[in-house]
């Protein structure tokens, strides 16, 4: 618990930064996560094997993960620095950005890359009514799947912000989406120099009980792009496995004795 208290004062520490619920949703589930030994698995659920941690994950194991966008100007060079290391990654985007952009998504789909949903708009859904929480779940996952020519399989909310709601949760579930949250918030939506983003990652990728989870980075800011090849080459090294999440969902829920196996 040591480390969850030193992660609550780095956090609260930091300039320009208030303690926004999904901060603290991000610790509450680090610790559930702590104290949580049996491995779940997953399918669309309100519940807990309706939304992925990455705590779950095997040793070595891990998730890139990318939101907010597309953009690009970001995107496209994410995706050439995903492709020089050989790494896969999950592309939350929202629906709205990946219709104006439609350009970049045939680059993600071509790079074998995976694509899910992070809203419509991006609105924070607990804080918005019946009409608008269709559109930015029910309506956002229809058309990406459709711009996609492509099944969505999971869904990131927002901010995060909605995890612990049963009539959100649920909602994702009717559309047969598995939520996926996150134990390594690298901050790099915050403003601050990439060096610090490399930092932060690193460390806290360290302290995890088995080297293992998703990763959370936006590929809409110029940091990302500046801080994720050094990232990149940290999960290439001692053994480390990097997965898209239908990947390791599936080797997990099959029962693979290697789950993301190195090809």
């Amino acid at each position: 618990l040591n480390s969850l208290e030193s992660e609550y004062e780095n956090l609260s520490r930091l300039p320009q930064f208030q303690v926004h619920e999904k901060n603290i949703e991000h610790l509450s589930y680090m610790m559930e996560g702590q104290l949580e030994t049996n491995e779940a698995r997953f399918k669309p659920s309100a519940g807990r094997a309706g939304n992925i941690t990455g705590f779950e994950f095997p040793a070595k194991v891990w998730s890139l993960t990318f939101d907010d966008g597309p953009k690009k100007e970001t995107t496209l060079i994410i995706l050439e620095n995903l492709k020089k290391h050989n790494l896969k990654a999950t592309f939350f985007q929202l629906t709205s950005l990946a219709r104006a952009n439609p350009e970049v998504g045939e680059a993600i789909r071509n790079a074998g890359m995976e694509l899910a949903s992070h809203s419509y708009t991006h609105q924070e859904l607990t804080k918005v009514g019946a009409t608008t929480l269709e559109k930015e779940i029910t309506t956002a996952v229809k058309e990406l799947s459709e711009h996609h020519q492509r099944p969505i399989k999971f869904f990131r909310l927002p901010y995060g912000a909605g995890v612990n709601s049963p009539g959100i949760r649920q909602k994702i579930a009717d559309n047969q989406l598995i939520h996926v949250f996150w134990n390594i918030d690298t901050l790099d939506w915050m403003a601050q120099t990439p060096d610090k983003i490399v930092a932060r990652t690193l460390a806290l990728m360290k302290k995890t009980s088995r080297d293992q989870g998703i990763l959370l980075f936006h590929d809409d800011h110029q940091r990302t792009v500046e801080a994720t090849p050094k990232i990149m080459e940290f999960l290439k090294q001692e053994n480390r496995r990097v997965c898209t999440l239908e990947q390791i969902v599936q080797d997990m829920n099959e029962g693979q004795s290697i789950v993301c196996p190195q090809k």
